[in-house]
């Protein structure tokens, strides 16, 4: 498991049980193999929840830019330039 915060996550096998003691090494396989799905499942969520988000387009329209660069500026001497 790999959370921030996560106080479960520092915990260590004895590996000298874990090869002698069957029901020891049984639980590891279990809690890590839950913590495993659990995480997974968190992150299925949030994959849904951030995909209900519209999503911005990334392409740019040069029309629209420069539409909105003008808005702002004082055209009214432009029609002298012809």
């Amino acid at each position: 498991m790999q959370e921030s915060g996560n106080s479960f996550e520092n915990y260590i096998k004895d590996g000298k049980r874990f090869e002698s003691d069957s029901d020891y090494k049984q639980g590891w396989i279990a809690g890590e193999s839950e913590g495993k799905k659990l995480q997974a499942e968190a992150t299925a969520i949030g994959k849904g929840a951030a995909a209900g988000y519209p999503q911005k387009s990334t392409t740019t329209d040069l029309d629209e830019v420069a539409k909105d660069t003008l808005k702002s500026v004082d055209t009214s001497g432009l029609e002298n330039l012809k």
